[in-house]
């Protein structure tokens, strides 16, 4: 909720074909290449910046003949009633776009929605729609802005980035361990190493 609208859903998509992908749960340092850690973190993040910590996350996958998640779909509800369809694959592409649906009208964010150049505002009733610029300029694919925030951090000497905090990324791993286990994904690491108090 923002002091202009109510959000009252979420429907966002991270999808990209990688047919040279390995996937095998033994792979090591690359076993993140799943739907829902290599991709379905976007999702979720973008939720959680728009929405705030989930109330309730319910997820379901089609997994491969060798355990992994191919493709996963998550049901969100959130404060104030708010839900969110977030789904991730790895066999299929998508748009990767974002649309907030409010009680004023709907926020679309275009293709490749986790560092968007624009995202469009079309009011419910039935104005003309409204372009949406971004407060500073997108660097690449975004990642340069990350890295300038990085030593923004280190100048000042800060531990953390009051723009990610570390609670925000506590958050994040704690509902990919709920949702990886409600899918029945796991890895030999969760046998050798306890799970950490998130």
């Amino acid at each position: 909720t923002t002091s202009l609208l109510t959000i009252t859903s979420l429907i966002n998509d991270d999808s990209a074909y990688y047919a040279l992908r390995v996937t095998s749960p033994e792979c090591g340092v690359i076993e993140s290449s799943t739907a829902l850690l290599d991709m379905g973190i976007y999702p979720l993040t973008f939720a959680y910046l728009i929405l705030g910590e989930p109330e309730q996350l319910t997820a379901v996958a089609t997994m491969t003949d060798q355990g992994v998640d191919r493709d996963v779909a998550i049901a969100g509800r959130y404060a104030g009633g708010a839900v969110a369809a977030l789904t991730a694959s790895m066999s299929s592409k998508s748009p990767r776009s974002a649309t907030i649906a409010t009680d004023l009208g709907l926020i679309d964010v275009p293709q490749d929605f986790h560092h968007p150049t624009s995202a469009t505002f079309t009011p419910l009733s039935g104005g003309e729609p409204v372009a949406i610029a971004p407060e500073g300029q997108v660097f690449g694919t975004g990642l340069g802005n990350e890295a300038a925030e990085v030593m923004r951090c280190l100048r000042a000497g800060l531990l953390e980035s009051p723009l990610v905090p570390h609670r925000h990324t506590r958050s994040l791993m704690r509902q990919m361990d709920q949702l990886r286990a409600q899918i029945g994904v796991r890895y030999a690491a969760d046998e050798r190493y306890a799970a950490p108090d998130l």
